[in-house]
């Protein structure tokens, strides 16, 4: 009897040389396949204590599996030594301009077919097979005591996983007697803590030891900013940006706030459909003339004195670049030369149009009462 309810057999392991059984005298209605878990321990005669007792070692199981499964990796990338791959500089050696993205970097020693191989064996991406050769080699070779309690089924997988991600970086460039510091510090209380709150106490913890080290990871993740998109279902896809937190947070608010306003005015688009139009827009300014897509242009009438440079608002600068400081027109640099269309006591105001819709590079004139149409 096992605790949960139930009973269990006990089993001799032995070798035996057993045809399978021919296919063709298969029971009609019978189907060849292995048995199953759930008919071998029928979950329909336990009871509730035993349901969540059951629900716990699977958690312990798969943890142990999760433990195996990284020696595994770890075995098998000893096994492909970078000895024999092409060097920087050789033929055919990978070009170091095209370094693999934050989380893609190869192991130190390992080729870089091993990749590779590992999603071939796996039947996944490259990209999920080098972040497992990454997780396992944290784990096993700078995390030996998580990888320890993980094999015992003490700690549950997604937070050693949590606990590698985050010192997997770090492992590469800090002295091991530091990264088992913050391992000491942290797993004690890993098992208490959600995810996030865990990956969040390895990042104090490392703070706290090296904050110069802080800023290299920092500088080097800067470095990999990258767009990228991932086809989804039914027609979409995912555009992802990985940047600096601040400028990633701004770009999002941003977009926000546009879509808010949207809102505010009626539009009865869901928030997250208005994001996303906001945040097209300024990306592809459909306004900007200088593209093919059709646009307008909007005539301002304002005085003439608020063009000079000494305007106060938010085209001061602009106008200050577009008009001389005097609107005497005989001045030199005024933009009223030989041959323009103004007449006398007239001016004319180059509008730059680039982003505002009108068409760049185009003269308004501004009448003799002191009133000018202004293109924007």
């Amino acid at each position: 009897m096992f605790d949960g309810g139930g009973f269990g057999v006990g089993l001799t392991v032995d070798v035996l040389d057993v045809p399978s059984w021919p296919g063709e005298l298969v029971p009609a209605g019978v189907a060849a396949r292995p048995t199953r878990l759930g008919e071998a321990m029928p979950v329909a005669a336990r009871t509730d204590a035993g349901i969540a007792a059951e629900l716990r070692r699977i958690q312990q199981a798969e943890a142990r599996l999760a433990a195996y499964r990284a020696e595994l990796i770890c075995e098998l990338a000893a096994r492909r030594p970078d000895a024999l791959d092409r060097q920087v500089g050789e033929p055919g050696a990978a070009s170091p301009d095209w370094a693999p993205g934050v989380g893609n970097e190869p192991a130190a020693g390992v080729s870089e077919f091993f990749a590779d191989e590992l999603a071939m064996v796996l039947n996944c991406s490259r990209a999920e097979a080098t972040t497992q050769a990454e997780l396992s080699t944290t784990l096993v070779k700078h995390l030996p005591a998580t990888w320890g309690v993980l094999a015992d089924g003490q700690l549950m997988w997604p937070r050693a996983r949590a606990m590698a991600a985050e010192l997997a970086g770090p492992a590469r460039e800090l002295a091991p007697q530091l990264i088992g510091a913050v391992e000491a510090a942290v797993l004690p209380g890993a098992e208490e803590l959600l995810v996030s709150r865990l990956r969040a106490a390895v990042r104090r913890e490392l703070l706290a030891r090296d904050a110069a080290a802080a800023e290299r990871r920092r500088a080097h993740a800067e470095r990999c900013a990258d767009v990228t998109v991932r086809p989804a279902r039914d027609g979409m896809a995912e555009l992802s940006m990985f940047a600096p937190q601040p400028l990633a947070a701004a770009i999002r608010e941003t977009a926000d706030v546009y879509a808010r306003m949207a809102k505010a005015d009626g539009d009865r688009r869901p928030i997250g459909q208005l994001r996303v139009a906001a945040l097209a827009d300024l990306v592809l300014r459909p306004w900007d003339t200088s593209r093919p897509p059709v646009t307008a242009h909007l005539d301002v009438l304002a005085p003439a004195g608020a063009l000079v440079a000494a305007a106060a608002g938010h085209d001061a600068c602009a106008v200050g670049h577009q008009l001389p400081h005097s609107t005497d027109p005989t001045r030199p640099g005024d933009p009223a030369g030989p041959g323009d269309p103004a007449g006398p006591g007239d001016s004319a105001v180059r509008g730059d149009s680039a982003g505002r819709g009108g068409a760049p590079g185009r003269r308004g004139r501004v009448p003799a009462a002191g009133r000018s149409p202004r293109r924007r």
